[in-house]
């Protein structure tokens, strides 16, 4: 498939083959026996194809009760297909069954997977794919240990495998019509779904350069160890001012014991970073809580992952860059490395554009729904972010907002800057240079 494609640019290709997975995604989830009553309607089947390839588990029908176990499955498919990317999921096919790669088809890879280098493009599907079974298969039977008794072997198996793929890929959709809410104060259950949900958000690249430098007693690259780091900071931040936004919230944490709120603290700022998954109701949450939360959803998981958002190195790269030139440097120095401009251009451009598309998607729903602003902007960050997250309002959108969270979904997944690109790229003549001009900034 992919020899089919080599002339058209990789950036492309990434943008067509999701575009092509929801389209086939649409036309399934509309068969008469996807739906447990009815069928779903175009805009319905649409919306939740989308969701579900762009990972981000915002819903207008019920998951749990309006598809039928075909049509669970279905988008089950959906969500593991777009939780690894179509271009990694089919070029794992070929390699595992003996074929090779091209250079064309490696460079796609690479713009579908970052940090991905061309040599070795082989092992590392293999252990990409490897690597998300075996987890998703260990979440799978831990959940179905845990829920067995309550539910019995058969349904306790199937929600396992579901939810297991769902936390893994960042997803967020759940059987249970609350979520995870009946789970809140479960410690074998929230830590399952959390090691899931950091896993996925890791990656394979992160999590085997760990292990290789742990073996082999070196340090992990940069990129690694920036990206732990941003990780552990985020989810101990997150849990701490969610607490102490929500302790004595009576519609949230306040009812709670300590116990519960530790749990659901925990709970809530791992999955904020893009899953999509709760375990308490969102919508009595404090306009501060929910300010919180959406930095969060949109700074988002580690590259190369399932996750979304702006990615924790480009965060680092942006603190760093404002560091290094209050130290008054012209290049931006950490743990003895100088990170390239580059890197720190096409941080400011993520950025930029993140920001952008949040604030003009969040006027725009206002002009098309009489909610208010915050929550409307906090639906938009939770679709550009590929969360999921939602405050009760995406079931009862009109059509248009409904599309337009379908196109903030889309470009949250494929990326802000590859979708960019894929608009815009125009081949640049490396020839021409230009005189260089200085001017005046603050």
């Amino acid at each position: 498939m992919l020899q089919l494609l080599t002339k058209i640019s990789p950036a492309r290709i990434t943008v067509v083959s999701f575009i092509g997975l929801i389209s086939i995604g649409t036309l399934l989830l509309m068969l008469p026996f996807c739906g447990s009553q009815r069928s779903l309607t175009l805009l319905e089947a649409f919306f939740t194809a989308t969701s579900a390839v762009c990972v981000t588990g915002l819903a207008v029908v019920d998951t749990g009760q309006d598809f039928s176990t075909f049509g669970q499955v279905v988008l089950l498919l959906l969500i593991q297909l777009g939780g690894l990317g179509m271009m990694v999921l089919s070029s794992g096919a070929v390699v595992l069954l003996g074929g090779k790669l091209g250079l064309k088809e490696k460079s796609i890879l690479k713009a579908t997977i970052p940090g991905l280098q061309l040599s070795g493009v082989g092992a590392l599907l293999k252990g990409t794919v490897l690597f998300t079974l075996v987890i998703e298969a260990i979440g799978a039977v831990l959940l179905f240990l845990l829920w067995a008794p309550q539910l019995g072997w058969l349904k306790a198996a199937w929600y396992g495998t579901f939810h297991s793929i769902s936390a893994f890929c960042n997803a967020g959709f759940s059987l249970w019509s609350n979520s995870l809410m009946d789970y809140s104060a479960h410690a074998g259950v929230n830590i399952v779904v959390m090691a899931l949900i950091i896993f996925g958000g890791f990656g394979f690249l992160l999590c085997s350069d760990v292990w290789r430098a742990r073996s082999r007693g070196r340090r992990p690259t940069l990129h690694s160890r920036l990206a732990l780091r941003v990780s552990l900071f985020l989810i101990v931040f997150g849990a701490i001012f969610f607490f102490l936004f929500e302790y004595n919230n009576p519609l949230t944490l306040g009812p709670m014991t300590a116990w519960e709120q530790f749990w659901s603290s925990l709970f809530q700022s791992v999955t904020t970073r893009t899953a999509g998954f709760n375990s308490i109701d969102l919508a009595g949450c404090r306009a501060e809580t929910l300010e919180m939360m959406m930095f969060l959803m949109l700074i988002g998981g580690c590259p190369g992952s399932t996750a979304g958002g702006l990615k924790t190195t480009t965060l680092a790269v942006l603190i760093l860059a404002v560091y290094n030139n209050l130290k008054g440097r012209t290049k931006v120095v950490v743990m003895e490395r100088v990170i390239p401009n580059e890197r720190v251009v096409q941080a400011l451009a993520i950025l930029g554009i993140m920001f952008t598309a949040s604030w003009l998607g969040a006027i725009t729903l206002s002009s098309l729904e009489p909610s208010a602003f915050q929550e409307n902007l906090f639906e938009t960050v939770s679709a550009v972010g590929t969360v999921g997250l939602s405050t009760g309002l995406t079931a009862g959108l009109s059509t248009g907002a409904k599309l337009l969270l379908c196109l903030y979904m889309f470009m949250g997944r494929v990326g802000p800057l590859t979708l960019a690109v894929s608009l815009l790229t125009r081949s640049e003549d490396k020839r021409i240079g230009y005189v260089s001009e200085d001017i005046t900034i603050g």
